[in-house]
């Protein structure tokens, strides 16, 4: 059953593809039945077998340091055709810096730890968080209700922490990528 499905999904991808790019909405794609996060790696591997079909068709992997802004519009505009925004955030280690200083400066919780370091091998800085060992169920919902205070202040952060609370919205799903030392970072989320 299961080869059924990805052999109608492949086919419809196909079938997407080698059209011309419709409008908004063209296609009416139901998804019963499936999670967010079922739903974001179907998303995924439309983008990803999209990419593969129009620009590296003879390739068995994508180079994604040779995406350009024309193929991430194109994309766009095929994605928004079946009723999905495809979001790219690009970061650089200066962003990502300057987005942890206000962040933290913003974080007033002395349970909370936010720590920025530099990863050689990607070139960029990588932000994480800790929380005292010692800290109680009562502690642990406060950490979290300030966490999620400061990420409305600072929203990019949400890019960059891995979250702490149940994600209930497709763009709290994301791949991150690294493109010529900058952290790319893709969600979808309805048109």
């Amino acid at each position: 059953m299961n080869n059924g499905k990805k052999s109608a999904l492949d086919s419809f991808i196909h079938m997407l593809f080698s059209k011309g790019i419709k409008d908004p909405n063209t296609y009416d794609l139901q998804f019963y039945g499936k999670t967010l996060e079922e739903l974001f790696k179907i998303l995924l591997s439309i983008y990803k077998k999209g990419i593969q079909i129009l620009y590296f068709p003879n390739e068995e992997y994508i180079d994604i340091t040779e995406l350009t802004e024309d193929i991430i519009f194109k994309m766009k505009q095929y994605m928004n055709s079946i009723g999905f925004e495809p979001i790219i955030t690009s970061l650089t280690a200066t962003n990502i810096i300057d987005y942890t200083t206000q962040f933290k400066s913003i974080l007033k919780n002395p349970n909370i730890y936010i720590f920025c370091k530099f990863s050689r091998k990607l070139k960029l800085p990588y932000v994480n968080l800790a929380i005292k060992k010692t800290v109680n169920m009562e502690g642990l919902d406060k950490c979290i209700e300030d966490l999620e205070k400061c990420f409305k202040e600072v929203p990019k952060m949400k890019l960059l922490l891995p979250s702490m609370t149940e994600k209930t919205k497709l763009t709290d799903y994301m791949i991150k990528f690294n493109i010529h030392n900058n952290l790319n970072v893709l969600q979808f989320d309805f048109v």
